[in-house]
């Protein structure tokens, strides 16, 4: 196996996943703080349903909490996935690992780099993050989308040098076709 240098690694920021952080909160404090309103409608809907429809003795309650843990529980496996997420940056390829439980491997070479876009939102910009948009040659990533990415401000000058020496050595060249 050859050994490649490595130019940096980079993780994701849980940032991604405000949103769900967010809604997950909501769900919760305004279960908790309106458990009685909540209950009651429940309660009575289902008495005024239960004129038409015979339904089974259910405990309510527990089933509004099990519904409304569905969300939270969605929102740690988006923060275990989000945690999971590395990009190796090495002196010919960018290697993508993700997975939680099944773990993958992206490899990209430098040379199929066509083009590649920085994007700064507010919040990242505030948090020192950016977005990176790849597009390439590549046939199982041709627009690869790096969200969230800490620390590369600094170190995209390394990056874009290690993409021309990449493309200038000639390995595996690509040729564009008019």
């Amino acid at each position: 196996m050859i050994n490649r240098a490595e130019l940096f690694k980079s993780k994701a920021s849980q940032l991604k996943n405000t949103r769900h952080f967010v809604i997950s909160t909501l769900l919760i404090l305004g279960y908790l703080f309106n458990q009685n309103l909540i209950l009651s409608v429940l309660y009575s809907v289902l008495s005024d349903l239960s004129h038409f429809f015979e339904f089974p003795i259910i405990d309510v309650q527990k089933w509004v909490i099990y519904i409304l843990l569905i969300y939270p529980s969605y929102t740690v496996w988006k923060v275990l996935t989000v945690y999971n997420e590395e990009y190796i940056f090495n002196e010919d390829r960018l290697i993508v690992n993700t997975g939680v439980l099944n773990k993958k491997s992206d490899f990209l070479e430098y040379y199929r780099i066509k083009d590649y876009t920085l994007t700064r939102s507010l919040t990242e910009r505030i948090f020192s993050l950016c977005t990176i948009s790849i597009i390439s040659t590549d046939r199982t990533n041709p627009m690869l989308n790096l969200s969230y990415i800490k620390n590369f401000s600094n170190r995209e000058p390394s990056f874009r040098n290690a993409i021309d020496v990449s493309t200038a050595t000639g390995k595996g060249r690509e040729l564009d076709i008019v």
